[in-house]
């Protein structure tokens, strides 16, 4: 199992509706819900729950998140994108599954152990529904995305590599993964401290310049050329702190 980013819900539309126009994934629309290790509080108020037609396990009041946006009638068009990425009774994040062509069959436990921690499958109803535990880190990850805009996609391991890594970049997604998802954050708090570094490295230039000024200012009323010199000093660790600044802030832009 594999989950994508999109930037927005019609990239994830157009996505989902490149797929099918191939006829790689079938018209029929899994879900996938992904739990924090640590459990949220869930807001009565935003919470979506509707009973799946034929379904036989707790599993789908998840899945009836997504279809009653739609997905779970998709066909043709990606018409039910637009409403993934609820948040459903038990807690967690409902995405849809876009399923290859052999989803269904033998080996569909197999696809979704590749999101890692605990998960389960009811093929008992009328679709797909899996429930997988992830670390917080990851589902916050997520959901941040989603409630900005975005859009989560899950897709399982039946689809051909080569055909989806191509649609993914035509519509602007990228794969997310725990690797991936723990690399961006330690390059965000290295990046964090280039930038305290800056700041520290300005203010020490501001206090240089401001010895230098002082320097310059004894020197024209006692004409004693040590202070001259000290302010020539001074300017120049000043110099150095600014271009360590600059160092800095060239080096947070590249690892963000």
């Amino acid at each position: 199992m594999k989950h994508i980013l999109f930037l927005t819900v019609a990239d994830a539309d157009s996505f989902v509706a490149d797929l099918q126009n191939q006829g790689v994934v079938r018209p029929e629309v899994g879900t996938a819900t992904l739990n924090r290790t640590t459990p949220v509080a869930v807001d009565s108020s935003t919470t979506t729950t509707e009973v799946v037609d034929g379904g036989g396990t707790a599993e789908d009041a998840a899945a009836g998140a997504v279809k009653g946006t739609g997905v779970g009638a998709l066909v043709g068009a990606a018409a039910g994108i637009l409403g993934a990425g609820a948040v459903v009774a038990s807690g967690g994040l409902a995405l849809p599954v876009i399923l290859g062509m052999t989803a269904l069959g033998s080996g569909v436990g197999a696809a979704v152990g590749g999101i890692g921690g605990a998960a389960g499958v009811d093929e008992t109803g009328d679709g797909y529904t899996t429930t997988t535990t992830v670390d917080d880190h990851y589902y916050d990850h997520l959901h941040t995305s989603v409630q900005a805009g975005g859009r989560a996609v899950a897709v399982d391991d039946h689809v051909p590599a080569d055909v989806l890594d191509a649609a993914v970049a035509r519509h602007n997604g990228r794969f997310v993964s725990a690797d991936s998802i723990g690399s961006t954050a330690a390059n965000v708090g290295s990046a964090a401290g280039n930038v305290v570094g800056a700041a520290g490295n300005k203010i020490e230039e501001g206090a240089d310049r401001l010895r230098a000024a002082g320097h310059e200012v004894a020197g024209a009323i006692t004409g004693n050329p040590k202070h001259d010199a000290l302010a020539a000093e001074d300017r120049a660790k000043a110099d150095m702190n600014n271009a360590q600044a600059h160092a800095d802030i060239a080096d947070a832009d590249r690892k963000v």
